[in-house]
């Protein structure tokens, strides 16, 4: 018997309809109707209750309806123009350089890009588990247009106008060459290439040179940060606070709302949200380029930035530009500062073998923090391998085993070095 048959069998639908109710059916019937008095009958179609709401969309979001091949949704504009209080446009135009930006990024294809070829893009979702399951309901865009800065917001009313949503948001990137995202390395882009893929449409921002923000924010300017949201980088270090915005836990909930109510009132504070978020995306762009275009004004920095920017050039590996910057560090009155100024510009010399430059350094690091561990060891190993001195480097070996804020391994490779320069102590006499 096959399975089909044997299911048909189980349901009753290989007996004569005058038989299929038998006592054993008409039971559960029955107490299905008592569980849930609806008729079990098959129903007809769902008629479908219209929305019930106070204004249309386009009465509280300055936006219209828009369509395309694919069908309809809802686009949402706004110019900077109609919006003189908002300083972070200013900051966007003024501060931006793309020849800063290249080596931020180390893509010198970016020194060929205008600020017209820019796109900036944050997308609201319904989740940020970032898999099939989540969908894009508002993709912002923002663009530099001489002086002022255009927000387009595409926002999918329902499920059903993403199609559509899609193609219009490939056609606003297509001409662009540069992506500016706050984390949309590791969401916003891998979620809007598998709604491409679902939607079975060609992804527009395949072969984009892509900035993250929030990398490029945690490699230079960590040091100032609390967190790295997006809101808390605003407040500290463009000094903006947003007053009445919609915290973004909310915002999945408010679109699941709007779903069932279509209560524009539901969806206004979303808009307005993505819109900032666009805004402060070529605002930190722009901060990020004056910041490292502070090199030839070091007097107006801090220490910490000076040693941020030291780090940042060692990544490069273009060692004067961080020698230069780390020389100034090491002569600083913070003293988190010059210790680790001094530690960087050590390790520099000791690969180069200098070590007449690093030994001054590793000595005044003790000076500073007797119980750093990292200078003392250095010494312990110049005295022993360069200097023929293993008395001293086995009285400082001595010293650093008195520590009891060592960890187990560093313990035991001292212990190790301990005995060894005991025996070369006891073999000299």
């Amino acid at each position: 018997m096959t399975v089909i048959k044997r299911l048909k069998r189980q349901l009753g639908e290989t007996l004569p309809p005058e038989t299929r109710s038998g006592p054993i059916t008409s039971g559960i019937r029955l107490r299905l109707e008592e569980i849930n008095p609806r008729p079990l009958s098959t129903p007809g179609p769902a008629k479908l209750t219209p929305a019930k709401y106070c204004l249309p969309l386009g009465e509280l979001v300055r936006g219209e309806e828009s369509e395309n091949h694919l069908g309809k949704f809802f686009l949402a504009q706004h110019s900077t123009e109609q919006d003189k209080q908002h300083i972070l446009l200013r900051q966007a135009i003024s501060g931006s350089c793309m020849d800063r930006l290249a080596m931020i990024m180390d893509d010198q294809r970016l020194g060929t890009v205008t600020i017209e070829e820019t796109v900036f893009l944050d997308t609201e979702t319904t989740g940020l588990s970032g898999g099939s399951g989540t969908f894009p309901f508002m993709i912002g865009l923002g663009f530099l247009r001489q002086n002022s800065f255009l927000t387009r917001q595409i926002f999918c009313r329902d499920y059903s106008e993403e199609p559509a949503a899609l193609a219009f948001l490939g056609e606003e990137v297509k001409g662009k060459r540069f992506l500016v995202t706050f984390n949309g390395k590791a969401f916003d882009l891998n979620l809007l290439a598998a709604r491409y893929i679902i939607n079975r449409q060609e992804n527009p921002f395949t072969g984009l040179i892509h900035l993250d923000l929030l990398h490029q924010s945690r490699r230079l300017l960590s040091h100032r940060l609390d967190n790295h949201r997006l809101t808390n980088i605003e407040e500290q270090l463009l000094g903006i606070k947003r007053t009445n915005d919609l915290p973004g836990a909310e915002i999945p909930g408010r679109y699941f709302a709007w779903l069932s109510r279509r209560d524009p009132h539901l969806v206004k504070d979303i808009f307005q949200h993505n819109r900032l978020d666009v805004l402060s995306l070529a605002a930190l762009m722009g901060y990020l380029s004056r910041f490292l275009g502070c090199l030839d004004e070091l007097q107006n920095l801090e220490h910490r930035d000076i040693l941020s920017l030291a780090k940042f050039f060692l990544r490069r590996k273009d060692r004067d530009e961080t020698e230069r910057l780390l020389l100034v560090c090491a002569r600083s009155e913070n003293r988190p500062v010059r210790h680790d100024a001094r530690r960087m510009l050590a390790q520099l010399n000791k690969r180069q073998g200098l070590w007449e430059r690093a030994v001054p350094l590793w000595e005044a690091m003790l000076i500073d923090c007797p119980r750093d561990l990292q200078p003392r060891v250095e010494l312990a190993k110049w005295h022993e391998h360069r200097n023929a001195r293993p008395d001293k480097a086995l009285a400082l070996t001595r010293e650093a085993l008195t520590f009891s804020d060592i960890s187990h391994k560093d313990r035991q490779v001292l212990i190790h070095r301990l005995n060894r320069l005991e025996k070369i102590k006891n073999q000299g006499r």
